[in-house]
């Protein structure tokens, strides 16, 4: 009978064993596709209190095992994020899960708060506590708290780096409080998209879309031949995956970056057929990523569309930038080029100030046929831009700069298709 009674412990520790392992290999595969960006995330407005709801129900029976109190606590009027729900519950049931696992006895703390721009939740417990040595550790893969060469595992050590891994696709973050001997508070935070909030854009999908069709269709850069792509620069990664969502279902091959210059490093190494971009991101804004793009000639040409936090969507740029010593030579060819399209008659707005190669220039563009404006100033420039809309403003960059030539004149004013070349006259 003893034997019989070992033989059922022995049978009992295989299939717990053969559990863990498949959750493990489940896990692993699971990391793997988060790190490798193939998951398919479904992102869509997401109630925070239905999430945690849902995640104490899957984790109820834990709390049925021992003599753990389970208690919860919820701002109430929390708005609405984007997100994938079902991720997100993964997330709150695993935090739950290993708080259940490490407390004997006492209480887990659910807890939703809300900030002007976030939602927190935080998994509080009275377990064990971690160390900090190991709180440091905890977020890395096959590390667990606790001594694993004397203790049993509890897991598969990956459960709290794929938490990471989708908080952070979220556009949030995830963290650890704790001391040994006296629980800890797992909690992550993730941003409100509230469209009436300052500075959060609204966007409307059908408008956008109208508006790719338009230029995907007028660009001349479009190939036919291939899936055209989309290169979409948000730093809000909720907004990257909802853009993509839309367009992926209109057949459009999606690229991504999170700010103005990882979108200008993937440009130069693979060009797409259309630019969506944010106006306000940290490092580089908007404004600044499309005179960049707009200013080289491997990009210039290809049609931008700004979010802007007014929902409106409009094609900008500066188209070419020069540094002296001016190559005469280079410089009509890009004139050229730029004016080889659309008016019959072409024309030049040339200001004077800060530029003393402005008669040259004037002279060897006459010889080329294309007509010449000039103007004294920025002031001048302004006037003028707005009575005439030359096809291309010719002005000193350091003076552009400084009284904001290219945001007046293309924005305020809403030259969006007048190009500029900026010349600069520093040694």
């Amino acid at each position: 009978q003893r034997t019989l009674k070992q033989v059922s412990e022995n049978v009992n520790i295989i299939i717990s064993e053969g559990e863990r392992l498949k959750a493990l290999i489940n896990d692993v595969l699971d990391l793997a596709k988060l790190e490798a960006g193939r998951v398919e995330w479904k992102m869509q407005p997401v109630s925070v209190v239905d999430v945690l709801e849902r995640a104490i129900i899957a984790t109820t029976a834990l709390f049925e095992q021992n003599d753990v109190e389970l208690i919860k606590s919820i701002d109430e009027g929390l708005p609405q994020i984007i997100g994938d729900r079902d991720r997100l519950i993964q997330v709150v049931i695993n935090l739950i899960s290993n708080a259940a696992k490490f407390t004997d006895k006492g209480f887990v703390y659910c807890k939703v708060r809300r900030t002007v721009s976030e939602i927190t939740v935080s998994i509080i417990d009275s377990g064990t506590g971690i160390s900090e040595a190991e709180q440091a550790l905890i977020f890395e893969k096959f590390k667990q708290a606790g001594n694993t060469l004397t203790e049993k595992p509890q897991g598969t050590g990956l459960g709290l780096p794929i938490c990471k891994e989708i908080v952070e696709h979220h556009g949030g973050q995830i963290w650890v409080e704790s001391e040994l001997g006296k629980g800890s508070n797992f909690s992550f935070r993730l941003p409100i998209p509230v469209e009436s909030e300052p500075g959060i854009k609204t966007i409307a999908a059908e408008t956008l879309l109208t508006q790719l069709h338009s230029s995907m269709t007028t660009s001349t850069i479009i190939r036919n031949s291939r899936e055209k792509t989309i290169l979409i620069v948000d730093d809000e990664a909720p907004i990257r995956e909802l853009l993509k969502q839309h367009l992926r279902a209109e057949g459009y091959r999606i690229q991504e970056a999170k700010d103005g210059w990882e979108a200008i490093e993937q440009i130069k190494q693979e060009r797409p057929d259309l630019i969506i971009l944010d106006v306000v991101m940290p490092k580089m804004n908007g404004f600044d990523t499309a005179a960049v793009v707009k200013n080289d000639l491997h990009s210039m040409d290809i049609p931008i569309i700004i979010l802007s936090i007014t929902e409106e969507q409009q094609a900008l740029g500066v188209e070419r930038c020069l540094s002296k010593p001016i190559n005469l030579e280079e410089l009509l060819k890009d004139v050229v080029k730029l004016t080889s399209q659309e008016k019959p008659t072409k024309q030049v707005l040339i200001v004077k100030e800060n530029l003393p190669q402005a008669e040259m220039i004037t002279q060897a563009l006459r010889k080329r046929g294309i007509g010449i404006i000039s103007a004294r100033n920025g002031q001048d420039c302004i006037s003028i831009a707005i009575s005439l809309k030359p096809d291309i403003i010719l002005v000193n960059s350091k003076m552009a700069k400084e009284e904001a030539l290219v945001k007046k004149v293309r924005f305020e004013q809403g030259l969006a298709t007048t190009f500029f070349i900026l010349l600069d006259n520093q040694s």
